[in-house]
């Protein structure tokens, strides 16, 4: 059955780049060898496969796990596993199991997505922004929980969010904010948090880059000033996996 880079294509993953070799899994007691147009992997543990067009495809949990390990870049890894869980076509679970189940030999950055996703990041950008935080000695927020009001009223889905200091990141891209629709729809998000008294800042994934510090600087500021006033009560809730905010 295809597995890895070929069986992502095939279930339509946008973010698995092509691959000039088929990926395929046999029994591990076959005995064939991978050639210049071709990867074969045995294995013990052979999943059920499932038909696309007549073709047999390793189970998708499966083949995220098998084009991961073959992977040398952590962001593609994490935009993989973000496609697939954003989406609600894998849960954090079933990836997990995979990692589980699969040898550990070359299993490291799915481990690191791994835990990036019980953390509550769901995005490549999310995952840059906690990486530069932590590089920085900043304490991280939580991420992608649902904001209600005492009375439960919902406020909004930052992507980060400091509860102590009812402090909010939004981490936005400058495609988002230049169609009009998902601009009223941020103008109305910011709305929400002023009125429940949540400071948050905007920023945008290339400044982060860009700018590691002063976007540090900036959080940081915020959480003083946060700190420094009454806060307001808010319920903070944990949102699903599948919630792409």
């Amino acid at each position: 059955m295809l597995t890895g880079m070929s069986a992502l294509a095939e279930y339509g993953v946008k973010a698995a780049t092509g691959s000039a070799r088929e990926h395929v899994l046999v029994p591990h007691d076959c005995q064939r060898n991978s050639h210049s147009f071709i990867v074969v992997e045995r294995t013990r543990l052979r999943p059920e496969p499932r038909l696309s067009r007549g073709l047999p495809l390793a189970p998708l949990p499966r083949a995220v796990i098998d084009s991961c390990r073959r992977e040398e870049n952590l962001d593609r890894v994490r935009a993989i596993v973000a496609e697939v869980v954003q989406s609600g076509r894998c849960t954090p679970r079933e990836i997990a199991e995979q990692i589980r189940q699969t040898a550990r030999q070359r299993s490291a950055l799915s481990r690191i997505v791994m835990s990036e996703i019980e953390a509550g990041i769901r995005s490549v950008a999310e995952a840059r922004a906690r990486d530069t935080l932590r590089r920085h000695g900043v304490r991280e927020p939580q991420w992608n929980v649902s904001l209600y009001t005492k009375d439960g009223a919902f406020i909004g889905d930052p992507d980060g969010y400091y509860e102590d200091v009812a402090v909010a990141i939004q981490i936005d891209s400058m495609e988002f904010h230049l169609a009009p629709k998902p601009y009223k729809k941020t103008q109305r998000r910011n709305r929400s948090y002023n009125r429940n008294g949540i400071l948050i800042l905007e920023i945008a994934p290339g400044d982060i880059a860009a700018e590691p510090l002063e976007f540090c600087r900036e959080v940081e500021a915020l959480l003083r000033q946060g700190a420094a006033r009454p806060v307001p009560q808010i319920i903070v809730r944990r949102r699903p996996a599948q919630s792409t905010g």
